[in-house]
């Protein structure tokens, strides 16, 4: 009797949690706890999770990247930061990753590439983190992927860009070594 009783209020406990943190964060947390020890950090959701409906595309969401004078960019700088900003038509919480990079917001050191709203943060219809791009980047493009929700019962809304990379040597404001632009194109 005292196992069900204590069954029963932990069920409840998580159900109120899961009202209350719905949103992308609630889907970080259990992710992470399907994947010990370590985490895909790029992982959106794909299918329906809790009250929320399937992914669907965004339709109605931005993502722009900026440089450190604010410029728009479609291409980014081995060593450069760059501000991504995201804008929705109403207030949604974010789940935001780039393939490769640290952002400014993440919230786990082994997962440098992930932020989002945290559990309690509150939904807005704006997002900005910082990206710096590393110097050994490698390939030729940065994905930027972000999955929001309206509410806690809404569709995961998904959006992405690709960040063409730049070569080093077209980069005169990078703080990179020499050799690390022979490493980029090498990798490529």
């Amino acid at each position: 009797m005292a196992t069900t009783a204590c069954f029963l209020r932990s069920t409840a406990l998580l159900c109120m949690l899961a009202a209350a943190y719905a949103y992308p964060a609630l889907w970080v947390a259990e992710d992470e706890a399907k994947a010990p020890p370590v985490a895909n950090c790029l992982a959106h959701p794909v299918k329906p999770e809790g009250a929320h409906k399937a992914p669907t595309a965004d339709t109605t969401g931005a993502i722009e990247v900026a440089d450190a004078a604010g410029a728009p960019v479609t291409a980014v700088c081995p060593g450069g930061e760059y501000t991504i900003t995201l804008t929705f038509p109403q207030a949604r919480r974010v789940l935001l990753t780039t393939s490769q990079g640290n952002l400014t917001n993440a919230e786990q050191p082994k997962c440098p590439s992930r932020s989002y709203t945290p559990k309690g943060g509150a939904a807005a219809e704006t997002y900005t983190d910082t990206l710096t791009v590393p110097c050994n980047v490698t390939g030729t493009t940065v994905n930027v992927a972000v999955t929001s929700a309206a509410g806690k019962t809404a569709a995961f809304q998904n959006l992405g860009t690709k960040l063409a990379v730049s070569p080093l040597a077209d980069c005169p404001t990078s703080k990179c070594p020499a050799s690390a632009a022979a490493a980029t194109r090498n990798a490529t």
